[in-house]
């Protein structure tokens, strides 16, 4: 019965039909008299995907997975879906809408705090695995399934997890298309900033986070307007901290720099004594990104004081960077 729902909405996936409610109604009716053997419904349904392939078998999978799952009684095996499901997403669609409207289903009934350990790996397995069949952008729909487990993953899921999610930021951020990350940016940059105040800190994971967060302001910058005093803060704090952290850090404050109230503010912040060359190459990245005309008289003042600090310095890496900032203004 199963396969026969698959194949129904192959079939009308194949004629170019975009709603395949007989199979759904089937599926959704099966699914509800089970009991026993949820499980056994579920793989004989998801048997018909090849992994990472949009096709339209994968594409009737995914359709009678989004009708059959809200029909449930029982709680099924989350992970044997998510193994389909979060590559699915990546496709091409129509086959990434289905199974982004399958991954909803499946938050919907088990909860976002139940998946997101489990979704970590094989979302870092199916960006790092793209292939052919993988969508250069990602369908809104798909970012639509995966906010909710990203913003808990950020914070609530295991550490090997959230560095295993991690690597994925950036890549998904830049695949989403504009106004449906701008949409999101919020919830989705909220999480992220706690985490990089995490302790002890993982510098690897912070750069990652770090890097995903530069996509976020660069690509849907005027929707995070609200939370730049909170990246200020964050960005500037590890411009203080591990080495390893520094250019990641300082490009984000570049890509932040015209969304902030005032730019003098974030120029003086930067050259506070004494002078730093991380904070001196952060100042070359938020100059570069204001200029020609965000360099105000205002920002040309705060600017000239940070090379008067440098030049107090005997130190030739402040030295290098204060030449670099110098050129600007």
């Amino acid at each position: 019965a199963a396969l026969a729902c698959v194949d129904a909405a192959a079939d009308a996936a194949r004629e170019g039909e975009s709603d395949s409610s007989n199979a759904g109604s089937t599926a959704a009716d099966i699914a509800s008299r089970l009991d026993e053997g949820v499980d056994e419904f579920l793989d004989a349904v998801i048997s018909r995907v090849e992994r990472g392939q949009a096709n339209h078998n994968a594409e009737g999978a995914a359709r009678v997975l989004s009708s059959a799952l809200p029909a449930l009684k029982a709680p099924p095996d989350a992970e044997a879906l998510l193994d389909v499901m979060v590559p699915g997403i990546l496709l091409i669609s129509p086959c990434g809408e289905a199974f982004a409207a399958a991954l909803q289903a499946l938050v919907k009934l088990v909860g976002a705090a139940a998946l997101c350990e489990a979704t970590a790996p094989r979302l870092a397995e199916a960006v790092e695995a793209a292939g052919p069949s993988v969508a250069r952008s990602l369908a809104p729909a798909s970012l639509d399934a995966l906010a909710p487990l990203l913003q808990q993953s950020a914070t609530a899921a295991g550490q090997e997890q959230r560095r295993c999610l991690a690597k994925t930021y950036a890549e998904i951020f830049r695949r989403a298309e504009a106004a449906s990350l701008q949409a999101h940016a919020v919830k989705l940059t909220g999480p992220l900033v706690r985490s990089l105040s995490d302790k002890p800190a993982d510098v690897e994971m912070q750069v990652d986070v770090v890097a995903g967060l530069a996509v976020l302001l660069e690509r849907a910058g005027a929707a995070l307007r609200p939370l730049v005093p909170a990246l200020q803060t964050a960005f500037i704090r590890l411009l203080e901290g591990a080495e390893e952290l520094h250019e990641t850090a300082a490009q984000a404050l570049g890509h932040m720099a015209t969304l902030v109230p005032k730019a003098e503010a974030l120029v003086k912040a930067l050259g506070k004594p004494p002078a730093r060359a991380a904070f001196l190459m952060a100042l070359e990245k938020v100059l570069a990104t204001l200029a020609p005309s965000g360099l105000s008289t205002e920002v040309r003042k705060e600017a000239n004081a940070a090379l008067d600090n440098a030049e107090k310095e005997k130190d030739a890496s402040i030295a290098e960077a204060a030449g670099r900032v110098r050129a600007l203004v």
